[in-house]
């Protein structure tokens, strides 16, 4: 062994066993392949001329003095992602030609500087400059600069924010019109389909996107991220994709779609039947996550590790480290990796960290080279699911020779220790039984050329796939495929293939070739002539680096009809990662201070979104109508105080209508504004929607009193459900509102946010009305617990942020049920809590551990829903007698908590948060009649627990394996194996008699409610007054204007007292805003 092997091999020796360490870059190093090494000390910390890959670990000569960095860029490339750059010094003269200009440093810099004032000025994140919109941004203006013979100011081109919201709507229905015919050209395309759950208000989300080849490139279109507030069964998933697709004119009737989800049992449900492949990334985490819980001395180590984050990051010592700790979140893919990898980079830091503090306990049970061990396992699993998981280039074909990979990658070898060994074992046994295999990845295998022997498979099996290429053929209508022609010599007796499939790789190009490392390719002597027996003779030299669909669309002369199949199926990816990646930047979006965000909203901003639009004359929306969507949409372009017209090719047709009024003009509403509303509705529809937003307005006139009442057509059905939602967003402009606006209006759900107090009293604003369920989020609105109140408010839900649930952020208001929906709540146990008689729900999130007695004050609440990123008490619940609904998400439940609630019936839980042993506990409460479980999130995975759980709910359950042999006796004893079903579990009476195991009735009310006068007292005594003065202030903008208060007679005539001069404007101003019968107030 030459010299420098040796002292490599003695550096990673010494590595190893922590003699030497490694160390960040140089702060000098501004070239983007150092972000990929560490330098590395020797045990005198002297650096040494050496680096070490971050992922792979290799050592590399590194000398600043000597040696050159092309090297250490050609291994970043390689082993981070992209080709290899060729070791050719040589160059073509298009190459030469074609070379870009360098860029100066100075230049550089000063954009740099320009982008730093970009972020700084309009506070955006620093990672905007990475999107690719921003660099198309760029690109544009250097364009237009480039070919403008004068200087340009920046304020000239720049257009209007409307400017630009007229353009995404051109561009998106320009997009949906080219939609159908590039589907009519290709023969087969994909869906992708997810859910996903809003944390701060619970509501769920699927959305859907779109996969297809387009000359030879990958499409992906989001469809539609659409608000799912049915009861997410099987029947209902599959009506909602259903009406997707039909709403942008694809009929899965006449398209051939193949389907892409995760395992979720409700999606599986809906696709029975139809051509549905199970995420394959999804799968292979289940794997990892399941096996890393059933290895104990493994999965000790793990939560010592997550508690050691927790530690760092709750001490705030993160900022002390060079690299910092990753924290393990359960629904994020190789997340536990990641945490134990840095770990390890960090180890030597944090044990340093740890021992100043005298906090080594936080240490002592970690084996760091265990962790060594199982990131060198478990990173060959990432980066299979990261290359599984691109939707940018072909993926599915990779399924087969990732499989094989991650196969011979958990046979164990002798050098492995015993719990590596362990690990191993596991992994192989449940790779089998959890990533499902079907004959569309082994087509797709098939249709890339180095794999197309398909030489790991029996001769059988191989004759099997060559005869499913042709079904698929002529099923989608490519040829008119001859019978039974035999690609392969039948030698070996066919063996059924298992339909759960398994695959996993690390580079694509290496898994390739290993996957056929065996094959012969000279096993067909058929005669006969068609393009598949061409294809499997054809002697191929497949270039590294090609895309395979730029191979198909080179060879598509040669193989007209394969081509098409392979263009069409090798667009479809292999996981569902598309639509995951829509939720990343649906939670960016619905952030805690945007929860009022309309369903049509969120959608218009997620990115590849195409919405349909329907205008009527002299607005600017376009028009476009699409099966099921329904909604009318408008943009004014003039003073909004005449009636819209409706043409009468349009009336009598929409459950939906849409109105936006974005403009900066004065805006007038009166009751002739929305009379010609009711024109467009389907009287003979089940639902009927109105959905208002104000944006952009110079001056809001709501002019007269329940002008909302005449939105709806006057012969609906009695029992048709009405739903309105009015959205006020200009916190600039005070408009001039009528104080009863929605005076007798009668409907069943009512959502209104606004970022101003209204001038009228809850009192006022809602007299008369009867209303099932209203929701204020957003609104200040004042309660006057004086005034007589004709109104009939079955439920109401008040959701702000607020740092305690007291009287003084939650006013009380004459509703039969009272829900407080609380974001970022940082204390409890209030002096003032809002514990009225109608209190029937709270609703918290916060980002703090919950205490012992936190919710004691609210004893007659009958809901309670916590989400928190921290831990919750075991006495947290104590007090709370009446409590009969629970639900806890984001964090671990102690089954302790539920000792003091003697009236709980039912229970929603992260099901996979608790151990074995505590499901059982619940499936054993839920066999008995004692407790209705429910669990949480949307995609848990098939287990005989939540197959149970399905079925106790009346769902219909995931397909669980071999519940008869289930480690939890429950589940054995109501288990028949024979047909494979449970047991119908006891009934679970609720307070009101129905069953806590279906969903809930609410009541209906049919007189108002009368605030007692007790509520009235602790209303009045826990409220500030000195707010009420500040805010009616006319000199200086209110510091509490984000928060609900209201005067009383005592307070408000001390603080008016108090004054030295007070102005008789002023004055007069309090008398008009707060009514007389609460002060006693003389001018």
């Amino acid at each position: 062994m030459s010299s420098w092997k040796k002292d490599k091999e003695n550096i990673r020796t010494k590595l190893d066993k922590g003699i030497f360490k490694t160390c960040p870059k140089p702060n000098t190093a501004t070239v983007t392949w150092w972000n990929n090494f560490f330098r590395i000390q020797d045990d005198n910390d002297h650096i040494l001329p050496y680096v070490q890959c971050i992922k792979c670990l290799s050592i590399l000569s590194y000398d600043v003095n000597k040696t050159g960095s092309s090297t250490h860029k050609a291994h970043a490339e390689s082993c981070f992602g992209g080709t290899n750059p060729s070791g050719s010094k040589s160059q073509d003269i298009i190459t030469m030609m074609n070379k870009q200009k360098h860029v100066p440093f100075e230049t550089k810099r000063l954009f740099a500087d320009a982008c730093a004032t970009f972020c700084s000025y309009d506070l955006r994140p620093y990672e905007i400059v990475n999107g690719n919109g921003f660099e198309l941004l760029c690109q544009s203006l250097l364009d237009i600069a480039y070919k403008s013979s004068s200087q340009i100011k920046a304020k000239d081109l720049i257009c209007d924010s409307t400017t630009v919201s007229r353009h995404v709507k051109k561009r998106r229905v320009e997009l949906i019109e080219t939609l159908l015919s590039d589907l009519n050209v290709v023969k087969l395309f994909g869906i992708s389909t997810d859910y996903w759950k809003n944390k701060f208000t619970s509501d769920s989300y699927l959305t859907t996107t779109l996969h297809y080849d387009k000359d030879g490139h990958m499409k992906n279109i989001v469809l539609k991220t659409v608000l799912f507030d049915e009861s997410k069964t099987g029947a209902n998933t599959k009506k909602m994709i259903w009406n997707i697709l039909k709403s942008f004119g694809i009929d899965p009737d006449l398209f051939h779609i193949i389907y892409v989800t995760d395992n979720g049992s409700n999606l599986i449900s809906a696709l029975n039947g139809e051509a549905h492949i199970r995420c394959v990334c999804h799968c292979v985490n289940l794997v990892i996550k399941q096996a890393l819980e059933e290895c104990l001395a493994i999965n000790l180590l793990i939560s010592q590790c997550r508690d050691l984050v927790s530690h760092f990051k709750r001490c705030e010592l993160q900022n002390k480290l060079p690299l910092t700790l990753k924290q393990d979140i359960c629904t994020r893919w190789n997340s536990t990796y990641d945490t134990l990898w840095s770990i390890w980079l960090s180890f030597d830091d944090v044990e340093q960290i740890l021992d100043t503090r005298n906090e080594m306990a936080h240490l002592e049970k970690i084996d760091r080279y265990l962790i060594k061990d199982i990131t060198d396992l478990l990173g060959i699993f990432k980066i299979g699911s990261e290359k599984l998981s691109a939707d940018h280039v072909p993926t599915l074909h990779s399924v087969l020779p990732w499989f094989h990979k991650l196969k011979k990658t958990c046979e164990p070898k002798d050098t492995d220790r015993l719990h590596i060994r362990q690990l191993k074992q596991k992994i192989l046994d449940k790779l089998d039984n959890k990533i499902w295999l079907t004959d569309i990845h082994y087509i797709a295998t098939f249709l890339h050329p180095e794999t197309k022997s398909l030489s790991t498979l029996s001769q059988s099996d191989r004759n099997g796939v060559i005869q499913s290429v042709r079904k698929i053929m002529k099923t989608i209508g490519i040829v008119d495929v001859s019978n039974d022609l035999t690609l392969f010599p039948d030698s070996v007796k066919k063996k059924n293939r298992n339909k759960r499939a398994k695959r996993d790789d690390i580079s694509v190009h290496d898994v390739l070739k290993e996957f056929v490392s065996n094959s012969t390719d000279d096993e067909d002597d058929n005669k006969d002539y068609d393009e598949v027996v061409e294809y499997m003779k054809l002697k191929i030299n497949y270039p590294e680096g090609e895309g395979i669909l730029v191979w198909w669309k080179k060879h598509s002369a040669i193989f007209p009809q394969l081509s098409r199949l392979a263009l069409s199926l090798l667009s479809i990816p292999a996981s569902s990662a598309a639509s995951e990646r829509v939720f990343s930047e649906t939670g960016r979006i619905l952030e805690a201070r945007r929860q009022q965000l309309h369903p049509e909203s969120l959608d218009s901003l997620e990115p590849g979104r195409v919405r349909v639009f329907l205008s009527g004359p002299g607005s600017g929306a376009g028009a476009l109508l699409a099966g099921s969507v329904r909604v009318w949409a408008c943009t004014a372009t003039q003073p909004f105080s005449v009636p819209v017209k409706i043409l009468d090719t349009e009336k009598s047709k929409y459950q939906s209508v849409e109105l936006t009024i974005s403009e900066e003009q004065d805006i007038f509403i009166d009751d002739r504004t929305f009379e010609p509303i009711k024109e467009l509705y389907d009287f003979t529809a089940n639902i009927s929607e109105f959905r208002i937003k104000f944006e952009k307005f110079t001056a809001l006139h709501l002019m007269s009193p329940g002008i909302f009442n005449r939105v709806f057509p006057d012969n609906l059905s009695p029992n048709t459900r009405k739903h309105m939602a009015v959205e006020i967003y200009n916190p600039m402009v005070q408009p001039n509102d009528n104080p009863y606006l929605f005076q007798n209006l009668s409907i069943d759900t009512l959502k209104l946010y606004a970022t101003y107090p209204f001038n009228g009293t809850f009192q006022q604003m809602f007299d008369g009305a009867n209303i099932k369920y209203l929701r204020l989020s957003g609104v200040d609105m004042r309660s006057d617990v004086s005034q007589r109140f004709t109104g009939n408010i079955h439920r109401l839900e008040l959701a702000k942020q607020a740092s305690v649930i007291s009287v003084e952020y939650f006013p009380v208001y004459p509703a039969h049920k009272l829900v407080i929906n609380a974001y970022y709540v940082s204390e409890f146990n209030p002096q003032h809590p809002s514990n009225y008689k109608n209190l029937d729900e709270i609703r918290v999130y916060t980002m703090y551990r919950i205490p012992a007695k936190a919710f004691h004050q609210y004893s007659i609440i009958r809901r309670l829903s916590i989400s928190t990123e921290n831990d919750i008490d075991p006495h947290a619940l104590d007090g709370l007698d009446n409590l009969e609904e629970l639900v806890i998400e984001d964090t671990e439940i102690d089954l302790n908590l539920l000792n003091n609630l003697p009236k709980l019936k039912e229970l929603q839980v992260d099901i996979k948060k608790l151990n074995e042993e505590s499901q059982c506990k619940l499936i054993e409460k839920v066999s008995k009649g004692e407790l209705a479980v429910r669990t949480n999130p949307l995609d848990e995975e098939c287990t005989c627990i939540t197959a149970y759980l399905n079925a106790a709910l009346g769902e219909t359950p995931c397909d669980a394996e071999e519940c008869e042999n289930s480690a939890c006796f429950v589940i054995k004893q109501n288990y028949d194996a024979k047909t494979h079903t449970f047991k119908t579990p006891l009934s679970i009476p609720r307070s009101d008699g129905t069953n806590a195991l279906r969903k809930r009735q609410e009541r209906v009310y049919t007189t108002p409610y009368l605030i007692s006068s007790e509520d009235q007292d602790k209303f009045r005594k826990g409220v500030n007054y000195e707010k009420w003065i500040d805010i009616l202030s006319l000199d200086q903008p209110s510091k509490y204007a984000d928060e609900s208060v209201t005067a009383s007679e005592n307070v408000c005539g001390e603080e008016l007292s108090k004054q030295k001069t007070v102005d008789l404007d002023q004055i007069k101003m309090l008398v008009n805003l707060i009514q007389k019968e609460m002060l006693d107030v003389h001018l």
